[in-house]
């Protein structure tokens, strides 16, 4: 960064003497210079201002740094709410939890992130079959952070995870099977749910139950609607359908009864490290720390006077607090607000009045609104967002309003909450029409200041920490019209105590108004909630401009590849050569070389010895790299070519090394492998030339090693050449890993 020069830099006593110099020869005359004379106080003044600019002119204030960060593209983050998966115990009967669902732990509020149906169903076995028989992992499964492989350890083709129930599913419902990983890996993987990841291995879900027509009972596959796992790649839930009802069955050594059976079956295998399963649970959702006050959701609207629509919206809000409907005029941010009634009123011809009707289904926790066709009323206009569905809770009925504009400039409300989650906040201000006196309501927009705001812009800036609303002053944005009523109001409002919805296990208490339907219901949280951030301090952000400007965002460099694909969304990227010119097959390279081309290696962290990238491994990192490399550059993904090196070695040693082998064993192998194990990365450089020397120092190194008696190495693979040294080069995208070692120690009192 450029060094900021001191502007401030001149004392007031030294700028006054060095005017007082200057008066003998630009004015004779004046031969009074004491303190008392008017012409010194002047000089006195002038010299003030001048060190007044001079203080106000070296200053870099918070405002300023947050317009060089906004020309940089960057703003201080707000507050991002903590979430954990919980899970729903003491379930009896089917129910259904809609999204939004509030549940209270240790005072704060989570909500529920999706709409879940509770079903009395628990996973009652666990097991796994593989090549070499099956494996009991229930009791893994109901302890804590005990994983097991859901595949076995090779996770190889035809390899099945089975999950029996004592109670059979329901049918035709949306089910919820949440799935927790083992990931405490070296690697964290770059989140990022916009890009795809394309899955190393195919998985296929099964279910043991009716064929149909008469047919035995047989494994029929399951729909899948959404797989957030990507076929076990990662922690996450699947939402299914069973078709056809499920058949009781035992399977394997599960012979003490008969249960209802589902399972996951390998079929194209390839996963750089087999899934190992923490926890599998139903009856589980996704929950974030935060408290909607008030919720608005936009629909489009095709209804026809023809016949009668309708629209449904799930919501905790939606069912058991107050809504409120609004349909957009033809002015774009224009709504006005319809009245409910239980009955639609039929259409009275010259009548202009605007109303639905509400009802609410217990069963599926929804809410309907109607409104009327032909005679039965009026229909909202057709049109993109045409209709808004406005539902907040009881105690925000009365603080939803702010209050009333007075038309004078920098006007400021107070909200009923701080910590507000900017990304949801919206307001509306009213304003009454002057013909037919009916309230119109206008859409606000949120800016991060009013430096391109115009008088007639109606913007307003939010301060989501402290909870406060600031307008214009109808130069820089509008200022909000006068009004002898409240029409300030609020229509989306969501809070979150950032930091501190970090929480730890089982610290879920309850629901926070629970209904009887779930009162013997209990959440509970198995794992500690995470991502709950606070707002980020202006040094925070600056920091991260810094970093954010040293990332590269175009392939340029070979080094710019490399950090490009190691920042793979999704993908655990231990290691990454870039190879320019370089296309698999040139025998020369460097002095043969294919124009154009990139070839760039890349090695997946695995516990295996040789890791290698699957087809989707490598076609994830293709995609991502594509978005980034310059359009002259042809890429081509290559796994590494592994040589295995083995060393034969006859040792001189210590009497009290003599039965140490396995020392020297480790220190090649450690020497010896693709990347450092403990953090994922370092490990053999690529295409490195394995010289004698290098196995000479690693065991002269071992204390208890007198001296090397003879040596020499031997390779296995492709691509490798051993020249007249006896030294083994590898080809450019190869890599090393440790074979099989044939050490001979020679005590010294042998000799």
């Amino acid at each position: 960064m450029l060094k900021l020069p001191n502007l401030d830099d001149r004392l007031y006593e030294h700028m006054v003497e060095a005017a007082r110099k200057q008066i003998p020869a630009l004015y004779p005359a004046w031969t009074d210079e004491n303190a008392h004379d008017p012409g010194m106080t002047m000089l006195e003044m002038l010299t003030w201002l001048i060190e007044m600019q001079q203080y106000y002119l070296n200053r870099v204030t918070e405002a300023n740094e947050l317009k060089f960060l906004k020309l940089l593209g960057v703003k201080p983050k707000g507050a991002v709410p903590a979430s954990v998966e919980v899970q729903f115990e003491g379930v009896a009967v089917q129910s259904k939890l809609p999204r939004g669902t509030k549940l209270l732990a240790g005072g704060l509020i989570f909500e529920t992130a999706e709409p879940l149906l509770l079903v009395p169903a628990i996973p009652d076995k666990l097991m796994v079959s593989t090549d070499s028989g099956y494996f009991d992992y229930t009791a893994s499964n109901e302890g804590r952070n005990v994983s097991f492989p859901a595949f076995g350890a090779k996770a190889e083709a035809g390899c099945r995870l089975y999950i029996g129930f004592a109670e059979p599913l329901p049918t035709n419902r949306l089910l919820t099977l949440s799935i927790r990983l083992y990931e405490n890996y070296p690697i964290v993987p770059v989140q990022d749910t916009e890009r795809e990841r394309i899955p190393s291995a195919r998985l296929a879900w099964r279910m043991f139950g009716d064929s149909g027509e008469g047919l035995p009972a047989d494994w029929q596959p399951i729909v899948l609607r959404r797989d957030e796992t990507n076929h076990l790649s990662q922690s996450g839930k699947l939402l299914f359908r069973l078709e056809r009802p499920m058949q009781p069955s035992i399977v394997g050594p599960a012979s003490d009864r008969e249960r209802y059976w589902i399972c996951c079956e390998v079929v194209e295998p390839g996963f750089e490290l087999p899934p190992k399963i923490e926890h599998v649970a139903f009856n589980a959702v996704t929950a974030f720390q935060y408290d909607t006050w008030s919720l608005m959701e936009e629909f489009d609207w095709d209804g026809s006077s023809g016949q009668g629509q309708s629209l449904e919206i799930s919501h905790y809000l939606a069912f058991f607090g107050a809504l409120r409907i609004q349909v957009r005029t033809e002015d774009q941010g224009v709504w006005e607000e319809w009245s409910e009634a239980g009955e639609l009123p039929p259409l009275v011809p010259g009548e202009q009045r605007k109303a639905y009707a509400l009802s609410r289904n217990r069963e599926s926790k929804t809410v309907r609104i109607a409104f009327g066709a032909g005679a039965d009323g009026q229909i909202p206009p057709d049109g993109l967002a045409r209709v808004r569905v406005i539902c907040h809770s009881g105690r925000f009925r009365d603080q939803r309003r702010l209050g009333a504009g007075n038309g004078l400039p920098h006007q400021r409300f107070e909200l009923p909450c701080a910590s507000v989650v900017a990304e949801a906040f919206r307001l509306q201000i009213g304003e009454k029409d002057p013909v037919s006196g009916d309230w119109l309501w206008y859409d606000w927009h949120r800016v991060d200041d009013f430096d391109r705001s115009g008088p007639a812009d109606r913007h307003f800036l939010l301060d989501p920490l402290n909870g406060t609303v600031l307008f214009g002053n109808n130069e820089k944005g509008m200022a909000p019209p006068p009004s002898d009523e409240p029409n300030i109001v609020v229509i989306s409002l969501r809070s979150t105590e950032g930091v501190s919805g970090n929480i730890n296990a089982a610290l879920m208490q309850r629901l926070a108004e629970p209904w009887p339907e779930v009162e013997l219901v209990r959440p509970v949280n198995r794992t500690v909630a995470s991502g709950g951030c606070a707002p980020e301090t202006l040094e925070e952000a600056k920091l991260r401009a810094r970093r954010e400007l040293q990332q590269p965002a175009t392939a340029v460099t070979a080094e710019d590849v490399e950090r490009i694909v190691l920042h793979t969304p999704g993908l655990r990227v231990a290691r990454a050569r870039a190879l320019p010119l370089f296309r698999k097959g040139l025998k020369q390279y460097p002095a043969d070389r294919a124009p154009a081309a990139l070839s760039v290696v890349v090695v997946p962290y695995s516990e295996s010895p040789k890791p290698l990238p699957s087809r989707g491994f490598m076609e994830t990192v293709r995609r991502h790299l594509d978005k980034h490399r310059m359009i002259t550059t042809d890429i081509q993904i290559l796994p590494p070519e592994y040589i295995g090196i083995s060393v034969h070695a006859v040792i001189v040693v210590e009497a009290s090394f003599k039965d140490e082998t396995n020392i020297v064993i480790r220190e090649l192998t450690r020497l010896l492998q693709p990347f450092d194990n403990k953090d994922g990365t370092s490990g053999w450089a690529f295409g490195r030339t394995v010289y004698k020397g290098d196995i000479y120092g690693v065991i002269n190194r071992i204390p208890g090693v007198s001296y090397i008696q003879d040596l020499w190495i031997s390779a296995e693979g492709k691509g490798f050449h051993k020249d007249a040294d006896g030294d083994i080069q590898i080809p450019p995208h190869g890599l090393v890993y440790s074979g099989e070692h044939d050490i001979e120690l020679i005590s010294l009192t042998e000799l």
